[in-house]
């Protein structure tokens, strides 16, 4: 969710607009500021777009997703299971003492495809309709074990690289380092972030926003992708 410093940013934006009522061009841009510290999203797209863009195999899987609606999209060889918790162990029972469970989604009650992360506050008495908040991490080698087709945005797939991955959602976040190209995108309801693995360390990026490239852009290809706080 949106951190205290932008809800800081949104109010004392708000007084301004107030204050300064009927002074035509300084009232406009108080207006400005309150939609420019709200919301930060990739160029040409909205929080409902990234909230869809997870497609496989042409099923789009919307954010937030439960189990049963992923199973729903994949089809019938695909299963889950809570793996955190243990056989002999209920769901209510496991979340007294734990905040969080992981859950797998698998083919042919076998083959990884990804794991997922359950909050206990989403925790709806069941596994199967509780709403996850975490997808990590969609791997370029489990997708092709299963003969799936992941593309994000209709846009990006495995075979994208760096420049691929820029072109469409802008320069990564300050946080990227070594193999990993970190995204955050909010608005007044939501915050998600995106993670992309590359094969090799691609560059990182100081925190004076300098970026040193180690690999070339277009050589560099996506390994894995993880996606977060989106409930």
């Amino acid at each position: 969710m949106k951190n205290t410093g932008r809800m800081t940013a949104v109010v004392t934006a708000l007084i301004m607009c107030l204050s300064f009522a009927g002074c035509g061009n300084t009232e406009k841009s108080a207006v400005a500021a309150v939609t420019e510290s709200d919301v930060f999203l990739p160029k040409g797209y909205t929080m409902d777009d990234l909230k869809n863009m997870i497609s496989i195999d042409g099923d789009t899987i919307p954010l937030p997703a439960t189990a049963d609606s992923i199973i729903e999209a994949l089809g019938e060889h695909y299963s889950y299971d809570a793996f955190s918790i243990a056989e002999d162990q209920t769901p209510d029972e496991y979340f007294e003492e734990k905040s969080s469970c992981g859950v797998y989604i698998r083919k042919d009650n076998d083959t990884i495809l990804f794991s997922m992360s359950l909050a206990k506050e989403n925790y709806t008495g069941s596994i199967a309709d509780s709403p996850i908040y975490n997808i990590g991490t969609l791997r370029k080698d489990d997708f092709e074990k299963c003969g799936l087709e992941l593309k994000l945005l209709d846009k990006l797939t495995f075979d994208s690289n760096v420049a691929d991955i820029i072109k469409v959602l802008g320069e990564p976040s300050t946080g990227s380092a070594g193999n990993n190209l970190r995204y955050v995108f909010y608005d007044d309801e939501l915050e998600l972030e995106i993670t992309f693995r590359m094969e090799k360390d691609c560059y990182k990026v100081g925190k004076d926003g300098k970026k040193t490239t180690l690999v070339k852009e277009r050589d560099n290809r996506i390994k894995g992708i993880t996606i977060d706080k989106f409930l």
